[in-house]
């Protein structure tokens, strides 16, 4: 036998007798997760990551609409309602802390009145019963809030004169105004009611202080609806119609 057939046949022989070892052996067998990979064991789930508290801003006040129930061009809190831009004379959360002050002006041929202060006595007297305090407490800037009651007094006939009187809630406001800054305080007319009446000549003294009473009355009362015992009353709540002049 050639060198070259000798060792073919070699060759064979030894891969024949290497594939019977292999055949014989005792191997592993197969991990069943590759056999059937829907048997294999789940894995533990990982524990989320904890993450530090997020510390969140105090919540402001909550926004409230109050019952709209005045014409848009009244100041105060406007509000869109029943289709419509309305008004409201709101006075919920207010300062029992006014400051009040009594301005009369006299037309011409008109008995003037100089001495405001019994007036002024009626508006305190009117504070008074609903636990207001006729002066603001302020530390600095202007003292508001203050409620000014300006009266007018004129001749529309021969002996008779119209008064015609309006109480105004002044407060410190904001403007937004751009390019422009004030150094000093915005105020603004927040709640107002008026009154006017038809007078003899000697009946204007009465008339006014009647009117002043009425007025102040009236802010009292609306004061005291919306700011009960607890806090400002809920936004729609009906609050009662304004005093008659007694």
């Amino acid at each position: 036998m050639s060198t070259f057939l000798r060792t073919t046949y070699l060759t064979v022989v030894g891969v024949f007798v290497l594939f019977s070892a292999i055949g014989n052996a005792d191997l592993p067998p197969l991990q069943e997760s590759l056999i059937n990979p829907q048997s294999s064991t789940t894995p533990a789930p990982t524990k989320p990551r904890e993450e530090p508290p997020v510390s969140l801003p105090p919540l402001g006040p909550r926004k409230l609409l109050p019952l709209m129930s005045k014409p848009f061009g009244m100041p105060g809190v406007v509000g869109y309602q029943n289709n419509q831009w309305q008004g409201t004379d709101y006075l919920g959360f207010l300062s029992p802390d006014i400051s009040i002050n009594v301005e009369v002006v006299a037309g011409a041929n008109t008995p003037h009145i100089t001495d405001t202060a019994p007036l002024e006595t009626i508006v305190s007297q009117a504070f008074a019963k609903g636990s207001l305090i006729p002066r603001a407490e302020v530390k600095e800037g202007p003292p508001l809030p203050f409620l000014h009651l300006l009266l007018f007094v004129y001749p529309c006939t021969p002996g008779r004169y119209v008064i015609f009187g309006a109480a105004r809630l002044f407060e410190q406001v904001q403007v937004i105004r751009p390019n422009f800054t004030p150094a000093g305080y915005w105020q603004a007319i927040t709640w107002e009611n008026q009154d006017v009446v038809l007078a003899e000549g000697g009946q204007i003294d009465a008339q006014l202080k009647a009117i002043v009473e009425k007025l102040a009355t009236a802010f009292v009362q609306r004061y005291r609806a919306y700011n009960l015992i607890q806090g400002a009353t809920p936004p729609n709540v009906e609050i009662p119609a304004y005093p008659q002049a007694k």
